[in-house]
């Protein structure tokens, strides 16, 4: 037995006997565990460390007791819980079946009397648990299990319960998103503390829609992406995508997924009687067909001459009028100790910086790539999961004062190369290989420049190697999306800066560390500081460079937080974009 499944043995105690692991998720790994008291399989929850860190055993215990009072036929229920420190775990009924996201993923679509039963099954549950004050925060298809007669059971109450405003913060701190982007309620999304029932009402709303249409409402590569889109863009009606579906669940479905939570139902009990009577309405829509057919045609007719910027990037195919979607990967690195963050992330990050701004290229961020590192990945599956037609791998070597790195250009779909090189240079040449790397990709990639896109992507902002790496290791740091990463990348930012006043790299660096300290992790009189602080820093860079994307994104971003000022947002936000199109927060903004 491994020594993880020693660990949890040890904290389970005699009294159950681990047998194997059956998979995980974002918050928790799941085990089959054989309960030796009563004489049953049990399935237990073993929280990420990160989680259980935040949340402290005290709390999870309080919090497990309270879901553990829901009884509900279509409610997972708590048996037991315990475990200390890093180790907390709860069980609950092994369900010998599988979730509806396996379902949907084999079946993609259900018949629409079946995705109104399921859904108002889970609607009853959450009414349930709404009535006790228990908000799950995390309804979606993996979430609920399908008994052998395809009875819908919500699961992980225990966990989501836990989340809330007292522990949001120092989970972020570890980069965990709390709920599933494609599910999120505006509200939640945005980062309303303060969530009620409603928040569980519009995530049902998405279940059920990706039930009948295949798809969640709003889809996108990136989180950010998602986000944006579920407050800018109408939900899309169901019955272009099915019109069998009859309009009083349309109606209900409509209203579930309202983008203000004052304007759906009140409760789930409401949510789920407005689905029962819209499915036992009429069926047909003989007018409506008619209208389908030449919206049908209209959608063709925009997909022809308006979609192909869209369709490029979702693709995997690179199109000659439209943006190349390009993926740079974490390289692995051999023998660099304590630089292997340097190394392997600072590195494609710097590259990702020089070609972002690049309008032919569509780079995926830094923290969109991250889960990728030290991991063999397949260029397929990775191209799927980005939705990228292209990716740059390496790998580094240091030894000594030199590196060995190697470079490749492949295609996502087959993973053939298009270009590839080898690096043999010293320690103190590393301030060159962005530049040569950037220069082949593009090049490989047939981008056209234009002249101060050539002059943005071959400027050189210091001279100074160590300088560079200083730089280097600020944006591995920042890129983790924690309050100890952001940290230190002001650290290692300040550091550059003192050995090149003049880095105007580095300064923008110090202004999103410190938009990044304002906006996610500092609380009470901090928040203005570091709001200042990122103006002032901002402003720095932008005197040393007016084209420094990241500096305007920064000023956005204290515009939103500190200031409310919208219009002020907006205005950063589209010269970050207009500098830089590939900066998802500015896209979300």
């Amino acid at each position: 037995m491994g020594d993880p499944l020693e660990r949890l043995q040890s904290s389970i105690g005699p009294a159950y006997q681990v047998e194997r692991e059956l998979g995980y998720g974002g918050m928790a790994t799941v085990y089959l565990v054989q309960d030796l008291r009563h004489d049953r399989r049990v399935a237990l929850k073993l929280l990420r460390t990160d989680l259980a860190v935040a949340l402290g055993p005290e709390r999870f215990q309080r919090e497990i007791q309270l879901a553990a009072r829901l009884q509900h036929p279509n409610i997972l229920t708590v048996l037991d819980s315990g475990g200390s420190g890093a180790l907390l775990w709860f069980t609950m009924p092994y369900v010998e079946g599988e979730s509806l996201r396996a379902r949907l993923d084999r079946e993609r679509q259900l018949p629409v009397s079946e995705a109104v039963r399921l859904a108002c099954e889970v609607a009853d549950a959450l009414a349930c648990a709404h009535s006790h004050g228990i908000v799950h925060r995390d309804i979606k298809p993996g979430n609920i299990l399908l008994s052998g007669q395809d009875h819908a059971l919500v699961t992980d109450f225990g966990i989501a319960r836990t989340v809330d405003e007292n522990t949001a913060d120092r989970l972020t701190e570890t980069g965990m998103i709390v709920g599933t982007p494609a599910y999120m309620s505006p509200e939640q999304a945005s980062g309303e503390r303060h969530l009620d029932a409603r928040t569980d009402i519009y995530a049902l709303g998405c279940v059920l829609y990706e039930m009948l249409a295949g798809e969640p409402p709003f889809t996108g590569p990136t989180a950010q992406v998602i986000a944006a889109k579920r407050i800018t863009d109408p939900v899309p009606a169901i019955s272009r995508v099915r019109d069998t579906v009859p309009p009083g669940v349309e109606r209900a479905l409509s209203r579930a997924l309202a983008k203000v939570p004052a304007d759906r139902f009140a409760g789930a009990a409401e949510l789920a009687a407005a689905l029962r009577a819209g499915d036992s309405g009429p069926r047909e829509r003989p007018r409506q067909r008619f209208r389908l057919k030449w919206a049908s045609a209209g959608a063709a007719a925009l997909l022809l001459f308006g979609g192909a910027y869209y369709l490029s990037q979702v693709s995997g195919a690179p199109e000659a009028s439209g943006p190349i979607p390009l993926a740079v990967l974490p390289f692995r690195t051999f023998g660099a100790g304590e630089d292997s963050s340097v190394l392997a992330i600072g590195i494609p990050d710097a590259i990702i910086t020089r070609l972002a701004g690049l309008q032919q290229m569509r780079l995926r961020p830094t923290s969109a790539v991250l889960r990728y590192a030290g991991k063999d990945t397949d260029p397929r599956e990775v191209g799927r999961e980005l939705s990228v037609g292209y990716l740059v791998t390496g790998t580094v070597q240091a030894a000594a004062n030199r590196l060995r790195v190697s470079v490749q250009l492949v295609r996502a779909k087959d993973g053939s190369p298009v270009w590839g090189s080898a690096y043999d240079l010293a320690r103190q040449d590393l301030l060159t290989l962005q530049d040569s790397i950037a220069e082949r990709v593009s090049a490989s990639l047939a981008v056209r420049l234009t002249a101060d896109e050539h002059d943005r992507l071959y400027r050189r902002y210091t001279a100074n190697p160590a300088a560079y790496e200083w730089y280097l290791r600020g944006r591995s740091q920042l890129a983790r999306i924690s309050e100890d990463g952001t940290r230190a990348a002001l650290q290692a930012f300040e550091r550059a800066l003192a050995l090149d006043s003049n880095y105007a790299l580095a300064e923008a660096g110090l202004a999103m560390a410190s938009a990044d300290m304002h906006l996610r992790f500092a609380s009470g009189p901090e928040v203005k500081g570091w709001g200042d602080r990122a103006q002032e820093e901002a402003s720095r860079a932008l005197a040393l460079d007016p084209t420094l994307a990241e500096a305007h994104l920064a000023k956005a971003a204290v515009s939103r937080k500190s200031d409310f000022d919208w219009e002020g947002t907006l205005e950063e936000s589209a010269r970050a974009l207009a500098l830089n199109p590939n900066l998802d927060v500015a896209h979300y903004f």
